[in-house]
């Protein structure tokens, strides 16, 4: 089991982005942080790095569930997603496998829960 599904978008940097935030959105999630990478890097070490930001997607239902059934379950949220550019136009995004972050985890009901999740968030790849 990978830890993360991810799909190539021919399209600019800012456009896929948005269309994977506003299907994330569609799924039911919030965004929680966004963090530049490429920004970073070139403030804190002089690196030009690609783009490549990191957000947290927060389903706010399922992480409650979550936290009832694992009060420690917070130490592996929220749900992170790349956008990065591998080329002029060509941008994947990449989204956290829930499933096999939560597979440590022997609680029943966190399984379910990082099941139901992992449809939602691999429906909003799909979709986007």
């Amino acid at each position: 089991m990978g830890y993360y599904f991810s799909r190539i978008f021919a399209t600019s940097f800012d456009h896929t982005k948005e269309r994977i935030r506003s299907s994330l959105k569609d799924e039911g999630f919030e965004f929680l942080f966004e963090i530049k990478f490429h920004e970073v890097l070139k403030e804190k070490l002089d690196i030009t790095f690609k783009k490549y930001i990191v957000f947290g997607a927060c389903n706010a239902k399922y992480t409650f569930e979550a936290l009832k059934a694992d009060n420690k379950i917070g130490t592996i949220l929220p749900c992170n997603v790349i956008v990065q550019q591998l080329d002029e136009g060509t941008i994947e995004v990449a989204i956290i496998n829930a499933n096999a972050a939560m597979l440590p985890i022997k609680n029943k009901q966190v399984q379910q829960i990082a099941e139901e999740v992992t449809e939602k968030l691999k429906s909003a790849l799909d979709n986007a």
